[in-house]
């Protein structure tokens, strides 16, 4: 079976890939022209140039394939993009869905986020039942995942397309490109600060994900979605096991929220009259003080998920991260 992943070179999408290899299907992998997919190499599969922002190319490489994971989009939680430019999340998503359509390609796993739903506590996790109406701090990249699985459902529902959607927690993997949550928390933590955030998030690795994906495709229910989580964590309990990867000393004490918002919308203020990513920007603030926590509850019943251990999805984040692979190289600030 021949198999279109876009997005393959990113944290879920490349262990989406090497997954699909290893279980016999015939990989193509939708690339930018430019992008050397440094976490593929060794992997045999079709490369195909082109991005889901491009509709020519997108179409193109949709012929011969029978079914589609869609893993591309942008989980940047600050972009000094411009606000008029195409969204990679939100158009590219609607794009693929219409050369989908116009190619009859009609099998879809879609890879979107847990927190297009309403997180919850640890007593009452949030469900697939309860949408998200902007509880997240307002981070763009929440909208527009929430957004584009609008799109998909839709889709679905309208019988244009056979689409599932998986919906993972924050995935901990590698991050090429160096502007995701993940690179900011290793920054962070590497960077010997003392608090850590009050708040708390549901971790998952990209490894579980990638599994979870496959699954979706012969198991899933058209139209449903399935969020993907892995472990309940506390920023301390987090942050203290990114320490442990890094071999630098853990956040000490808790952060006050006022001084936190205060320093994130400081440093947002900063970013967008300098253009440079910040470690911490005013939405990430406002999230880091919430508890996002999340139930796998339904995957577990309907697709046999079981997630796995997280600490070798930290430890391959850290490495990465602090390799020069990656955007960012830890040490002092």
């Amino acid at each position: 079976m021949k198999v279109l992943v876009t997005g393959a070179s990113g944290t879920p999408g490349s262990h989406l890939l090497r997954h699909l290899v290893e279980k016999g299907f015939i990989a193509r992998a939708l690339l930018d022209p430019d992008d050397d997919a440094v976490l593929l190499d060794g992997l045999e599969f079709e490369r195909f140039d082109g991005s889901v922002l491009d509709p020519e190319s997108l179409q193109d490489s949709l012929q011969g394939v029978q079914a589609v994971f869609h893993c591309d989009s942008d989980d940047s939680y600050w972009s000094p993009r411009s606000a008029a430019a195409p969204s990679l999340t939100v158009e590219g998503t609607r794009n693929l869905l219409v050369a989908m359509a116009r190619v009859g390609v009609e099998g879809l796993v879609h890879v979107g986020s847990a927190f297009s739903f309403a997180p919850g506590t640890l007593e009452e996790p949030g469900t697939e039942d309860v949408p998200s109406h902007g509880e997240l701090g307002g981070l763009s990249c929440v909208v527009a995942a929430r957004n584009a699985q609008e799109s998909v459902v839709r889709y679905s529902s309208d019988g244009r397309l056979r689409c599932v959607v998986i919906n993972p927690t924050l995935v901990i993997g590698p991050d090429v490109t160096g502007r995701g949550p993940v690179t900011a928390l290793v920054e962070y933590v590497s960077s010997g600060r003392r608090p850590y955030p009050p708040g708390g998030v549901n971790v998952v690795s990209a490894a579980d994900v990638a599994g979870a994906a496959l699954t979706a495709l012969g198991r899933g229910s058209v139209g449903s979605c399935y969020i993907i989580g892995g472990a309940d964590m506390s920023y301390r309990e987090l942050m203290g096991k990114v320490a442990s990867a890094l071999g630098v000393q853990a956040p000490e004490y808790q952060a006050d929220t006022k001084k936190m918002l205060s320093l994130g919308r400081r440093a947002s203020l900063k970013g967008k009259l300098t253009g440079r990513r910040p470690c911490l920007s005013s939405e990430l603030a406002r999230v880091s003080s919430m508890t996002l926590y999340y139930s796998s509850e339904k995957a577990e019943r309907s697709l046999g998920y079981s997630p796995g251990p997280l600490a070798p999805a930290i430890e391959e984040a850290c490495r990465f991260a602090t390799s020069g692979s990656g955007h960012f190289v830890a040490g002092p600030s």
